[in-house]
């Protein structure tokens, strides 16, 4: 017994002995072929960049083949950029791709080339199962995707070109309008980047048409003289002469579309020598006095007549002060920079245009429309209803002589004046209606007196209200 367990114990140290040795030997065949695995200076099997095989490349190879590579990708490939009947290619070799290739082989290199033995082969193996793609930092210089833009750009975009009016001895004509065309860029950058990231081959550029304001399919509607008013400047001094012709013709060749305004005083501009204008007498707190610019208010009655008479719709007018000689009370209009003006608003679905001329002593103010819309005349009808007498005040002053009189205030009578808008078709009044109601306050005549002759005051309490003007519908 002793002897048989004896035998078995040492064939058990044999056996368990031989084993040890296998197992310490195919270990050492197992690093060994880890480390032939791992050794060497190439990129390992089952790398790419970007998709390019780099696996068994050492870095300069690897460099050589991505370079190559991305040549040849960007070379003959185009996008098409269709613009309406033209073409336009973008080729993306003009591009300029900054791209970090070094970085990306030095990653791809240095994979599994770290750590522990197991860690390394490991990570080897995987590759096997799992490729790895290291992506390439890049950055696109995309200006040349503006400069390309911008030239198109530089061959569609036209300006609209509006239709010109004129009238001439009475000859009313109009050119032809023309639409514009304007690219969209911003639109067509989008969709070309787009096309570069998603290898779109075509693409169709967006052209917006631009529509002039003036049409002459619009200006056509212009047939006719639906207005005109005409005032007498005979009796004018050569400067106020001047101060109407010039601010007539700042006011005249106004083509005014559906719904659009307009404003004297901005038309008219700065009242400076420099512009034209002269010194001529003003109406300025019911006196007259020099200024420039005198005679302004003429020009401004005489276009407001017109434009009443028109149909079109005012938004702002003032009466004098005094009653203008020129025009029936209630029917003149005063201008004055900063407190008064003429506004007024094309209120027809047709554009109308204003014109006047200077000539034979007479001012008139014309305006064009649609004879066929505007087919009936308007006049009006000034009616004095009030007459507000001026009276004489006397003043005692010690300093004068015995009967002496110095008029001081020359006084004029005020007025009170409602004026009717007469409408008339095919000679038939169809409306007769209050138009405005315009007050002019009087002025009391001032006299000093001596004290042995000077009368009783009789001061006037009629408060003076200029702008006392009412428009009715």
């Amino acid at each position: 017994m002793k002897k048989g367990l004896a035998i078995f114990i040492v064939l058990i140290l044999i056996l368990g002995g031989g084993y040890f040795g296998y197992t310490k030997y195919a270990e050492g065949k197992r690093i060994e072929a880890m480390e032939e695995a791992l050794k060497g200076d190439d990129i390992y099997t089952g790398i790419t960049i970007d998709g390019i095989d780099v696996g068994g490349l050492s870095k300069e190879e690897a460099k050589d083949k991505i370079l190559t590579a991305k040549a040849d990708e960007l070379e003959g490939k185009n996008i098409n950029i269709n613009v309406e009947d033209k073409n336009y290619t973008f080729e993306l070799k003009n591009l300029d791709h900054k791209m970090d290739i070094d970085k990306a082989i030095s990653e791809a290199y240095e994979y599994a080339r770290e750590g522990e033995l197991e860690e390394r082969y490991s990570k080897l193996e995987a590759l096997k199962e799992n490729p790895l793609n290291v992506v390439i930092d890049k950055e696109i210089d995309y200006s040349h995707v503006d400069d390309f833009v911008a030239k198109i750009a530089s061959e569609i975009d036209t300006e609209a070109v509006n239709a010109e009016f004129s009238v001439n001895n009475g000859k009313i004509t109009s050119t032809e309008s023309k639409d514009g065309k304007k690219l969209d860029r911003e639109k067509l950058k989008k969709d070309i980047l787009d096309a570069i990231n998603n290898s779109t081959e075509t693409i169709t550029a967006i052209v917006e048409t631009i529509e002039p304001e003036k049409k002459h399919s619009d200006l056509e509607r212009i047939n006719g003289l639906i207005g005109s008013f005409t005032t007498d400047i005979s009796t004018s001094s050569n400067e106020r002469k001047t101060n109407i012709r010039v601010s007539s013709n700042s006011v005249s060749k106004k083509l005014l579309l559906p719904g659009e305004s307009f404003n004297f005083n901005n038309a008219i501009g700065d009242i400076t020598a420099a512009n034209g204008y002269k010194n001529a007498h003003v109406l300025k707190g019911g006196e007259y006095e020099n200024g420039l610019g005198g005679g302004m208010c003429q020009t401004s009655t005489t276009l407001y007549n017109a434009l009443v008479r028109s149909g079109v719709k005012i938004l702002e007018r003032h009466p004098h002060s005094r009653a203008a000689n020129y025009v029936p009370k209630g029917q003149d209009c005063a201008v004055w920079k900063g407190s008064k003006n003429l506004r007024f608003q094309n209120s027809y679905d047709f554009p109308i245009y204003i014109d006047s001329s200077v000539t034979n002593n007479k001012v008139t103010f014309y305006v064009y429309g649609d004879k066929t819309k505007k087919d009936y005349d308007i006049s009006f009808k000034s009616e004095i209803v009030e007459v507000i007498k001026s009276e004489t005040i006397e003043k005692e002053d010690p300093s004068l002589k015995p009967g002496e009189r110095v008029v001081d205030v020359k006084g004029y009578d005020g007025y009170r004046v409602v004026t009717n808008k007469i409408v008339t078709k095919d000679g038939k009044v169809i409306s007769n209606k209050q138009f405005t109601k315009n007050y002019y306050p009087k002025r009391d005549t001032i006299v000093r007196v001596s004290t042995e002759t000077a009368g009783e005051e009789n001061p006037s309490g009629d408060a003076s209200n200029s702008d006392d003007a009412v428009m009715l519908p």
